[in-house]
């Protein structure tokens, strides 16, 4: 009989700005003053022999729009799926279910997952800075971690299709690459 195992967590995230948010002139400030951000999630799971189950929730409040440079990498959210961005966002909403199996007799785990994330409007740039419509998004990612000579090298194949449920007021800068899209990455890595 195989051991069942749940877990869970909870995220705080708090921005508020220093130093007139970088600037003097308010349209130059990386952070508007006027803002801040507070951030809320949390995570429940449950692992169960080779599969791993979890519902994933994150709120960003409409106090301001939490911004991470980019170059930092990936936002830390538990709802952070490949291909989907929050950084940039205020009054969001986001519900995330993901599924991860890992074999028992390959170095091969299957990773599925499905997002709703509830943004504010398109034209709402002070809560969506890039004009995202609210959206459905699924991922579906395979990651084989070679053995032998090739040991530390990993292969990924990642697909995710994004469906917008938000309002595009029919304008293509608010779906172009956006939504209603498909994407499919090969990746090969090398862990030193």
């Amino acid at each position: 009989m195989y051991k069942r195992q749940y877990y869970y967590g909870i995220q705080l995230i708090g921005q508020k700005v220093i130093n007139k948010g970088g600037n003097e002139a308010l349209n130059k400030t990386y952070f508007n003053p006027n803002q801040s951000s507070f951030v809320i999630g949390g995570r429940l799971g449950r692992q169960f022999g080779q599969w791993d189950h979890a519902i994933n929730f994150t709120r960003i409040t409409k106090h301001g729009r939490y911004l991470m440079p980019r170059e930092w990498g990936r936002d830390p959210f538990y709802t952070f799926l490949q291909g989907e961005r929050s950084e940039g966002m205020g009054d969001l909403t986001a519900v995330m279910l993901k599924s991860k199996y890992s074999s028992s007799k390959l170095p091969l785990n299957i990773n599925l997952a499905t997002g709703y994330y509830h943004l504010a409007d398109v034209k709402n740039y002070a809560m969506n800075k890039y004009g995202l419509p609210s959206y459905f998004q699924y991922n579906l990612d395979f990651r084989y971690a070679f053995t032998g000579f090739w040991k530390g090298w990993d292969a990924q194949l990642t697909y995710f299709h994004k469906v917008a449920i938000g309002n595009t007021y029919d304008d293509p800068k608010f779906y172009i690459n956006k939504v209603n899209m498909g994407h499919v990455n090969f990746i090969l890595n090398f862990h030193f």
